[in-house]
Order: C-alpha cells, then sequence, then structure tokens
C-alpha cells in the first residue's frame, strides 16, 4: 500500500492582509529622512545591493521568522562587517514586517521587496522590537 505524505507551502494572501495578531497600530514612528549621514550610508548599501547583493549581505544577517506555515517577517542580525543595524536606527532581533509597503509574508515578497529598496529615494520599514511596533522612514542620498 502506500503511503499519504502533506506538502504545506507559502501561503500568500493577495491582498497582502497581515495574518490575525499581526495587525495593529504603530506605537512610534521615527524620521530620520533629514539625516544626512545616514542618507549616504543607505546610498552605499543601495549601491551594494544594485552591483553585488551577497556583499549588500554582508552588512547584516536575516531569517525568516513563521508563526507555524505562515512567515511573519525578517529577524535582523549583524552580519559580518558590524556596526551596520546601529548605524540605521535597527535592533538585533528586530522583526521587519514590512519594507516600503510590501508585507513580508513569503519568499516572494521578501525579493520583491529587496528589489523596491534598490532603487528607492525613500525607505520605510515597519518593525517589532519586543511588544512595540515602529515605523522608521529614510531618505537615500542621490
Amino acid at each position: 500500500q502506500g503511503r499519504l505524505e502533506t506538502l504545506r507551502l507559502e501561503q500568500t494572501d493577495p491582498a497582502g492582509k497581515a495574518p490575525p495578531g499581526n495587525s495593529g497600530p504603530v506605537h512610534r514612528r521615527v524620521d530620520e529622512r533629514g539625516n544626512n549621514r545616514l542618507a549616504r550610508v543607505l546610498a552605499g548599501f543601495q549601491a551594494r545591493l544594485q552591483t553585488d547583493p551577497a556583499a549588500a549581505m554582508s552588512l547584516l544577517r536575516i531569517t525568516p521568522e513563521r508563526n507555524g506555515t505562515h512567515m511573519l517577517g525578517v529577524r535582523v542580525y549583524p552580519g559580518p562587517e558590524r556596526g551596520f543595524l546601529n548605524q540605521v536606527k535597527l535592533e538585533a532581533g528586530d522583526l521587519i514586517t514590512h519594507i516600503n509597503g510590501h508585507q513580508l509574508d513569503s519568499t516572494a515578497r521578501g525579493l520583491e521587496a529587496l528589489r523596491s529598496l534598490a532603487a528607492a529615494e525613500e525607505v520605510t520599514l515597519q518593525v517589532e522590537r519586543g511588544d512595540r511596533k515602529l515605523a522608521l522612514t529614510y531618505r537615500v542620498a542621490r
């Protein structure tokens, strides 16, 4: 007799709606668009992302965060080149749930969000830090 197996695939909501428990108000908005030094740091990250994505990822380490089979976002940690997280006002273990409006609820949407970063003039991250939700907005120097 044959054996039944289950194949579980990532679920993607075409409307981009947050899963239950992942929605709610942002507790704090941080606007760094006037920070010229940070804008230059992000321009350097963006240039690396365009020319050598692997080198850009040496600045931070990301791991998908799941609730069962549903992807909630990505956790960020320092990469081999230390200091980047602090410069962009992130902390080790922060959960990024959205990048420029792209919900990070699947690998495909995560890649789409990364592509959007490569040419963005502004970057907005929605972040969960512990039980707090933050919105961080940056400008990228041109």
